[in-house]
């Protein structure tokens, strides 16, 4: 790789080497990934029609266009999924890594994406990112959630735990006991 830095020569616009991997990695997703061809025809197989439900459109477009997650099996919408990579979370904090972490973007078979709805989409880039199972994950993003509307107590309380004195505690207690799937 180039011993040329943008972010030391170009500390105004980025002034980080994050913030410009960051800049990069959104021009690929952006730029290569929301138009490339496999992609598009991939997703374009993938729709099915499902009965709109919004009444304000329902009359003119009875039908609208869907897709079915391939992580949690649901019909949803197909603005509300994305094409995922089956095999992803591939780094880009460097310039090491800029020719793998491009490869990986754009050169797929439609046998290397799958569709997910947006929630299991972040579930499962999170649980790659941290190396920890898809429920795990989705365990930690359902607490997070429910921590963040301050319903934690009442989540708690409702299933007789009795709440722990600190938010810490409240949601290592929701983790737990969503894990254990009940």
């Amino acid at each position: 790789m180039s011993e040329f830095s943008p972010w030391i020569e170009y500390p105004e616009i980025w002034s980080t080497q994050a913030k410009f991997m960051s800049w990069v990695r959104g021009g690929i997703r952006l730029g290569l990934w929301k138009k490339h061809p496999v992609k598009l025809e991939f997703l374009k197989e993938s729709t099915v029609l499902m009965v709109n439900t919004n009444p304000r459109s329902m009359t003119r477009f009875p039908k609208v266009k869907a897709v079915v997650c391939a992580l949690c099996k649901q019909t949803v919408k197909a603005s509300e999924a994305e094409v995922d990579h089956i095999h992803g979370n591939h780094s880009l904090k460097s310039l090491d890594d800029l020719r793998k972490f491009t490869e990986s973007m754009i050169i797929v078979k439609k046998s290397d994406l799958q569709i997910a709805c947006k929630p299991c989409h972040k579930v499962k880039s999170y649980s790659e990112r941290e190396g920890i199972s898809f429920e795990h994950a989705k365990a930690i993003k359902q607490a997070i959630e429910i921590c963040s509307t301050k319903q934690d107590k009442a989540f708690l309380t409702d299933r007789g735990i009795t709440p722990a004195t600190s938010a810490a505690k409240r949601r290592t207690q929701i983790e737990s006991y969503l894990k254990e799937g009940k």
